[in-house]
């Protein structure tokens, strides 16, 4: 992603691979996002934002197992090594290519941001089998709200350090299902660190651990999701996450604006 000052402008572009069910379901999407800025006076602002991108879905059916499939003594497939037969439709398309639109906006100040998106405007049809066999047709709208504040604490360090804690909110909005996730981002420095605590309104989900350090324009974080709902997988030990942040904004000129300035535009958990 780009920020293009003159212009209010910011300009991004997604390209997304995955393999799942060990290769038996991949995904490639491109996605292209665009963000206009309207300051309303000197502490607040506005953005609008959109995207728009294709998405390409492939199916290696002849490599799913059926229930149908098991047999008691020898599995899913016979003595000579064939798979047993199932009686499960296969679909005429095991291709499936789709364009998909997203729009939001997010008011925001020096203490406190709230925003609203929609993903999946065009309700795309994603779907292998037919309208007869799904519980509805095209992907369904989905809706966020988020929300979030920011405290910034002197610490009289030497080194000039600042300690900030950032509580903030989420809550999706999708068919019939429904999501919050609340938590805090707490940072010193060059360490941050991070826990929130998702539910799904009726049920319990998870727990969010984050740490990570940022040095330079590269920021490394480890994040741990601890699965607390039933739903979990025994031996499983929850969802492991590692990333890697490269941030070309952190010349000293441009720090020494963001200081300067008190039109904040970005809060120091997204910088």
């Amino acid at each position: 992603e780009q920020s293009v000052e003159r212009l209010n402008s910011g300009f991004g572009l997604m390209l997304l691979s995955d393999a799942a069910g060990d290769g038996i379901l991949k995904t490639n999407q491109a996605v292209l996002a665009y963000s206009y800025r309207v300051r309303i006076n000197r502490d607040v602002g506005l953005k609008f934002g959109i995207d728009a991108g294709v998405s390409q879905v492939a199916l290696d059916w002849d490599r799913l197992v059926f229930l149908d499939q098991i047999d008691p003594l020898n599995g899913p497939v016979d003595p000579a090594g064939n798979p047993y037969p199932t009686q499960e439709v296969r679909p005429e398309e095991l291709n499936k290519t789709w364009f998909d639109v997203g729009a939001g906006l997010l008011l925001y100040a020096p203490q406190f941001y709230v925003g609203l998106s929609a993903k999946h405007l065009t309700t795309p049809d994603q779907s292998f089998l037919g309208l007869n066999d799904n519980l509805q047709a095209g992907l369904p709208l989905r809706l966020s709200l988020h929300a979030g504040t920011e405290l910034s604490f002197k610490t009289g360090n030497k080194r000039g350090w600042e300690a900030f804690v950032s509580p903030n909110v989420l809550l999706l909005r999708q068919g019939e299902f429904t999501q919050v996730n609340a938590g805090a981002y707490l940072g010193y420095g060059p360490v941050f660190a991070g826990t929130w605590y998702r539910h799904t309104l009726t049920n319990a989900d998870a727990v969010i651990a984050l740490v990570g350090f940022q040095k330079g324009v590269v920021k490394v974080g480890y994040s741990f999701d601890i699965t607390v709902s039933e739903l979990t997988l025994p031996g499983s030990g929850g969802a492991h996450e590692l990333s890697v942040l490269f941030s070309f904004d952190k010349s000293e000129a441009l720090q020494a604006r963001h200081r300067a300035s008190r039109y904040n535009d970005c809060f120091n958990m997204f910088r």
